[in-house]
């Protein structure tokens, strides 16, 4: 292909009496002859062309090019940009599959400290995968205020505290109380009492009370 420096250097032919050169050069044929015969178009058309020979060899490669099947050269800077682009994002995908093994050993949940601990990364290097996990909605922040993230599909499950109120009530013939639900599975009240109400809402447990006590029990009637 062309390049406009040497297409500058033929230009300079005009010095020796011969002008067109460059368009010669740039695939120009007629053009040139005319330039060589009328001494550059009397000179005028010579100097015009200090402005326009960039674009004759852009027009001349992009012509070149297009006969051989190859990219334009936008196209060409593009690849070339994509190519350094892809290697660098490569690790940060990489470093998102630790962090994710990493929350998983620790039920769930993981701060940048920890990250760093058990990925060997920088400090920088985890916190801007964590972002970017946050961005993408993968992980989420902790609610209790410290500067962790919670994966929540490493979340305990609420099915799993419902079994262990199935067991519990299953022991105590087929009832249970908020109270006794608490004592059995270690849960506190809010996380038993929300577990109950929610298995009352999906129409397994019932809600009764105890006609002396007036405790409030919930009935497991399809045990």
């Amino acid at each position: 292909m062309n390049n406009a420096g040497t297409a500058y250097v033929l230009w300079l032919g005009i010095l020796l009496g011969v002008g067109g050169l460059h368009r010669l050069y740039n695939g120009k044929t007629v053009s040139g002859l005319i330039w060589i015969f009328t001494y550059g178009l009397f000179g005028f058309g010579q100097l015009f062309d200090l402005l326009l020979i960039p674009s004759m060899t852009e027009e001349h490669n992009a012509r070149w090019r297009q006969r051989h099947g190859l990219p334009a050269a936008s196209a060409m800077a593009v690849s070339a940009q994509v190519q350094h682009v892809i290697p660098l994002e490569a690790p940060r995908e990489e470093l998102m599959v630790q962090l994710l093994k990493a929350a998983e050993a620790r039920n769930g949940r993981l701060s940048v400290t920890q990250g760093v601990l058990d990925t060997g990364a920088g400090f920088s290097e985890v916190e801007l995968a964590l972002r970017e996990m946050l961005r993408r909605r993968y992980v989420q922040l902790a609610e209790d205020g410290s500067k962790a993230v919670v994966v929540p599909e490493l979340k305990p499950a609420p099915e799993s505290l419902m079994l262990q109120l199935i067991k519990a009530a299953t022991e105590r013939g087929n009832r249970l109380s908020v109270t006794q639900g608490v004592l059995t599975t270690g849960a506190d009240f809010v996380a038993v009492e929300t577990t109950l109400q929610e298995m009352v809402g999906t129409g397994h447990v019932d809600v009764t009370n105890d006609p002396e006590t007036g405790v409030v029990f919930y009935e497991f009637h399809e045990l």
